[in-house]
């Protein structure tokens, strides 16, 4: 982080608590702020990839491993969001054999078959029950073409944090691209009946000049909180064979306390499955 940006000190300057509802196109921007640097997942991907493969994003966001996947490996790959901001980003970013378009995880529908579907950044979690996950996987094993492979990161509480109920706090300061930081600050809310977390976003961008009105905002929203095991049993029981289990994006083996479950999946080859023709949507 740069030295050189004045920042009050503490919270002795704080203004006292407003809290506005986030917009979504700054959503978007403060996401692309959080991870304009980070580029270790994109990579974990594209080693699972072949040049000119036809891939499926699902909750591409403002492209950034689209756009990775494109540069790096030339793929053809069509990302979807249900965020009309996000895809508004990620369309003036576009580079060649990228495809954005909206369209509900849960409700696929394509003229043609993928050879890899992604599903990012604990995208997965944002369905918070059993039969949406469902859904959404069974769509993708559906449109992925004969022994295709579905690659996912998921965030996984342990067991211990949903049985406590405690509310967790996480604090982060990202440089702004425009100027100032971006102060977030994450508190999340376990419940155990439902399986289910509460998550709470404040952001709060502080300008390089003092004279720049500032606004803070917030957003919540819940997750899914299944623990590791049942998220493989998923995957099985929408028509896929986990071949890989990991922590990390480093193949570090997966283990009940972990808070990532990054998964490689195969395509099982159903009797009953329908064929879909190698071609695009319109």
């Amino acid at each position: 982080m740069s030295d050189h940006i004045d920042i009050e000190s503490g919270y002795d300057n704080e203004p006292a608590e407003r809290l506005s509802p986030l917009p979504q196109d700054l959503a978007v921007q403060y996401y692309d702020i959080e991870m304009q640097l980070y580029k270790e997942d994109a990579e974990f991907y594209a080693s699972f990839v072949e040049e000119r493969d036809h891939i499926l994003e699902l909750g591409c966001g403002s492209g950034r491993v689209s756009r990775y996947l494109a540069a790096h490996k030339r793929v053809e790959l069509t990302g979807i969001d249900i965020s009309e901001a996000a895809l508004h980003r990620a369309e003036k970013q576009l580079l060649p054999g990228l495809r954005f378009v909206k369209m509900d995880m849960r409700d696929l529908h394509f003229s043609r078959a993928f050879t890899t579907v992604i599903i990012p950044y604990n995208t997965l979690n944002l369905l918070t029950g059993r039969s949406d996950i469902l859904r959404c996987l069974r769509g993708c094993q559906k449109y992925l073409q004969k022994d295709g492979l579905l690659l996912a990161q998921i965030f996984t509480p342990s067991k211990r944090a949903l049985i406590s109920k405690k509310k967790t706090f996480q604090f982060q300061i990202f440089d702004d691209t425009a100027g100032g930081r971006l102060i977030k600050e994450i508190r999340k809310t376990y419940d155990s009946s439902s399986e289910t977390i509460q998550v709470e976003e404040r952001y709060r961008p502080r300008p390089s000049s003092p004279r720049k009105q500032r606004e803070d905002y917030r957003r919540c929203y819940t997750v899914s909180g299944f623990q590791g095991s049942h998220w493989l049993s998923l995957f099985e029981a929408a028509g896929f064979s986990v071949q890989h289990h990991y922590q990390d994006f480093q193949g570090t083996p997966y283990h009940q306390q972990a808070s990532r479950l990054i998964v490689v999946c195969r395509k099982k080859i159903l009797k009953s499955r329908n064929r879909t023709p190698d071609l695009f949507c319109s």
